[in-house]
C-alpha cells in the first residue's frame, strides 16, 4: 500500500490494489497509512542526521568520485501556492573507469527531496553524502546551495553544471550582440570550450556599454 501510495495517486494506488490483489482500501486510507510509514521514515532520517553531524569528517582514501547533484523546481499548490521542491542526487563513479571514459555509465543513486525550506533538506542530504575530503558538487548558481557547500565541505569541488553555465551565457549573449550571428558564433565557441574540457581558456575581460559595464566571458 505504501510502495503503491508512494508513486501513485491515492485513488490510483486504492484501484490498482482492488485490481491485483482484490483488496478494497479507500483512497484516504491509502493517504493515511502512507502519510504515518512517510513521517516515521523521515523522523529517523532527521535522528541520522543529527548523529552524522556529530560525527567529524574522516579522510578516506577513495577508488571512487563522489558526486552530489542538487536543484529545486517550483510547483504549484492549493493550501500554500507556489514552493519550491528540492532534490538532491548522490552516486559514485570509479576512477579508473571514468578516467578511460568520460560518459561512463552511472551505476546507483540515492536520492533525497523536500517540498519547503532549505534548512529541512539540507541535513537530510548531508547524511549520504560520503565521508571524503574532496566530494564533487554539481548544481546551478543558486546562493543558498553554494553558501552551505563551503560552510560544510571546505575543500570540495564545486561544479556549475554544464545546462546552467549555457543558460547564463545565451542570457548575456543576447544584450551584448546585436548581430544574431555574431551572437551564435560566441555561444558556439563557449559551448565548444566547455565540452572539451578547456574551462581555463575562457578568460574574462571587459567591455562597454552605453547603460554600464559588463563583465563577459570570450574564448580567447
Amino acid at each position: 500500500m505504501v510502495f503503491l501510495g508512494s508513486d501513485h495517486v491515492f485513488g490510483q494506488a486504492s484501484e490498482t490494489l482492488d485490481k491485483l490483489l482484490g483488496i478494497k482500501v479507500s483512497a484516504k486510507q491509502v493517504e493515511r497509512v502512507s502519510e504515518r510509514i512517510g513521517q516515521i521514515i523521515e523522523d529517523e532520517q532527521v535522528l541520522k542526521s543529527t548523529r552524522s553531524q556529530e560525527k567529524p569528517c574522516t579522510d578516506t582514501v577513495s577508488t571512487h568520485y563522489h558526486y552530489v547533484e542538487m536543484d529545486g523546481s517550483m510547483i504549484f499548490t492549493r493550501e500554500e501556492k507556489w514552493k519550491e521542491v528540492k532534490l538532491g542526487r548522490v552516486f559514485s563513479v570509479p576512477i579508473k573507469e571514468a578516467l578511460e571514459d568520460p560518459q561512463v555509465d552511472i551505476g546507483e543513486s540515492e536520492y533525497v527531496a523536500y517540498l519547503g525550506s532549505s534548512d529541512e533538506i539540507l541535513p537530510r542530504l548531508q547524511v549520504l553524502v560520503p565521508k571524503v575530503e574532496h566530494p564533487i558538487f554539481i548544481a546551478d548558481g543558486a546562493p543558498w546551495i553554494w553558501k552551505w557547500v563551503k560552510e560544510n565541505y571546505p575543500n570540495a569541488v564545486q561544479v556549475l553544471d554544464y545546462f546552467h553555465a549555457m543558460g547564463y551565457a545565451h542570457d548575456f549573449a543576447k544584450v551584448a550582440f546585436l548581430d544574431k550571428k555574431d551572437c551564435d558564433n560566441w555561444i558556439g565557441g563557449v559551448g565548444n570550450y566547455l565540452l572539451t574540457d578547456r574551462v581555463g581558456h575562457l578568460h574574462v575581460i571587459w567591455i562597454g556599454w552605453p547603460k554600464g559595464w559588463f563583465q563577459k566571458a570570450f574564448p580567447c
